[in-house]
């Protein structure tokens, strides 16, 4: 039908009679809509009552605005809900972390063993300079170490000690963004995380849950265990390399062995890398503990540091550090 002027009038129903039949059909329409709106009303609200209290956080009054635009819903620190933890995948078994630790320690030892002369050698071939920047921090003094090096007998811990400090001061949550073997995105955030040792219970948990889920977002990045040259830890890595190698490359024992020996040194420090994102994703914290015991004899050098769980998985302070890995003592390494 198109719409027009109305047919004529049959059945003798006139004018004044049609109208009262259409004011009369309109508001029956009215009631009608309204009666079906007030039980439609009334059945929904047992039902938002049950879905509210299934979802309380969709109370936020930003969810309505986000709902329509298919944003995932934010949830505030304060109402945060375990189940927020289920897409993460389960953390590296705990006793993968001191293995690595100790197949790092292994390596470090075998590479002093198969590359470095064993006789005397002067004391001016010893970058100095390049040991104040190597050394854990307190390090023995240079005039200490540097004779230490230099000797044959005491050389072998001594260059332990220079290369594991050196790994282990850019592995660790403190370390500097621009020299940490962490991925930059990680060292950068880290920087900004001060005075961690002091947090409460609630700021460690938290902190444990930021790291589990930064560790999974980049773990297509930074979780397959091959650093390439695309690698944005590659360059921290190959600055290490050339500083540790300062020192090194005076004491190699061959020549015709230097190219093997400087592939041999970085696949450390790339493990050393990847050892410190499993460190980093892993829910519990871990401390690397350098500090001499108060019984330790004067001229004795920690020379690889104590593995120590200081958190669970929960992010919860243990009551006393579990000891994963015992530090090595050398016994009269300095004089």
């Amino acid at each position: 039908m198109i719409f027009g002027e109305p047919p004529p009038s049959t059945g003798g129903i006139n004018t004044e009679s049609a109208a009262g039949i259409g004011v009369g059909t309109a508001i029956g329409g009215i009631l009608l809509t309204f009666i079906v709106f007030l039980l439609c009303f009334r059945r929904s609200k047992p039902r938002q009552a049950r879905h509210d209290s299934e979802f309380p956080l969709k109370q936020s009054s930003s969810y309505g605005d986000n709902k329509g635009r298919g944003f995932s819903q934010v949830t505030s620190i304060g109402t945060w809900d375990s189940s927020a933890n289920k897409p993460l995948p389960n953390p590296a078994g705990q006793a993968r972390i001191p293995a690595e630790m100790s197949r790092l320690r292994s390596m470090i030892n075998a590479h002093v063993h198969s590359y470095y002369r064993t006789s005397e050698v002067d004391l001016d071939v010893i970058d100095q300079d390049a040991i104040v920047d190597l050394m854990g921090d307190p390090p023995p003094s240079t005039e200490a170490m540097a004779p230490a090096i230099a000797d044959s007998e005491t050389r072998a811990p001594a260059l332990r000690y220079l290369i594991a400090s050196a790994i282990f001061s850019k592995i660790s949550f403190t370390g500097h963004p621009e020299t940490t073997f962490l991925p930059p995105e990680v060292g950068s955030c880290l920087k900004s995380i001060n005075g961690v040792q002091d947090y409460g219970q609630a700021q460690a948990a938290l902190f444990s849950s930021w790291r589990a889920i930064t560790a999974t977002m980049l773990q297509s990045m930074y979780g397959i265990g091959t650093i390439t040259e695309d690698d944005a830890r590659s360059h921290n890595i190959s600055s290490a390399l050339e500083m540790l190698d300062t020192i090194l490359v005076r004491l190699r024992a061959r020549r015709d062995e230097n190219a093997q020996r400087l592939r041999d040194l970085e696949e450390i420090l790339g493990h050393a890398a990847n050892f410190a994102f499993l460190v980093f994703s892993h829910p519990s914290s871990w401390v690397f503990d350098w500090q001499a015991s108060p019984a330790q004899e004067s001229g004795s050098v920690v020379v690889f540091p104590a593995l120590l769980q200081v958190t669970d998985e929960n992010g919860q302070w243990l009551s006393h550090p579990q000891v994963f890995e015992a530090k090595e003592v050398v016994l009269d390494l300095i004089t």
